[in-house]
């Protein structure tokens, strides 16, 4: 009997194992899908307005004082449950690392919808 339960037990265990790794392999793939869900209803408008403000800190010669506003705004907009997620890529994934003696170079990343959906910052 304490065997059938300890093998029931171990089952569970690694059946959990097992949803929990493949929920992790899928996480990106439901972002994505739950971004182009939201920006596939954008109008022009609100793409332009949502797009803008990331495009202005598009550059070779960013500063840190830009780039630390830019993830700023990205944590803001992340945390909306109204507006796709921007993944942040690159060398600077957050504002600890940002060295105010150096510049940096932000790219746009948009989806096929025309919407902003990564940042990838890198240092000069």
């Amino acid at each position: 009997m304490k065997k059938t339960i300890k093998i029931l037990g171990l089952a569970v265990l690694l059946i959990t194992l097992i949803i929990g790794l493949t929920a992790c392999g899928n996480k990106s793939k439901t972002t994505e899908n739950r971004n182009e869900e939201i920006t596939s209803k954008l109008s022009e408008q609100q793409k332009n307005a949502f797009n803008s403000q990331f495009d202005r800190y598009e550059g070779d010669d960013v500063s840190a004082t830009s780039i630390r506003m830019l993830l700023t705004s990205i944590t803001a907009s992340n945390s909306s449950e109204k507006n796709a997620k921007i993944e942040v890529k690159g060398d600077i994934k957050d504002a600890s690392q940002v060295n105010s003696r150096k510049s940096y170079k932000v790219s746009i990343e948009k989806d096929r919808n025309g919407v902003v959906s990564a940042v990838v910052i890198e240092e000069k």
